[in-house]
């Protein structure tokens, strides 16, 4: 269970370390009191991985019974998700070529008010 998740993270690193080579540095940053409540909770986070018994018993709880079908079909499931949330971090950091024909797709659905494809 442990090497798939491994492999998907660092295959994700991978991509934005690659994407982020040649980008160019912000113009302007938000001030702190915009993303304090984002702060505030990786903090949390943060203090939760690294002293697991500071947090709340309920986050220690199984919502899964155990046993022989409940734990592999939550493992399959973990994984799946957390397969398609990477995977649609990286499609959305794609090149600036395909990111064009998603931005074209994008405006025109808007202005017509449908989904449709643009033509390249």
């Amino acid at each position: 269970m442990r090497l798939p998740l491994l492999t998907m993270w660092v295959g994700w690193l991978a991509c934005w370390a690659i994407a982020v080579r040649d980008v160019k540095a912000a113009q302007s940053r938000e001030p702190l009191t915009a993303n304090w409540l984002h702060y505030a909770l990786a903090l949390l986070g943060a203090i939760a991985l690294a002293v697991p018994q500071a947090t709340p018993a309920i986050l220690a709880q199984l919502f899964v019974p155990p046993g022989p079908i409940g734990a592999p079909i939550a493992r399959g499931f973990g994984l799946i998700l957390t397969a398609l949330g990477l995977g649609i971090a990286i499609a959305a950091h794609m090149p600036r070529s395909r990111s064009k024909k998603i931005m074209r797709w994008s405006a025109a659905a808007h202005i017509t008010g449908a989904r449709c494809w643009a033509s390249p």
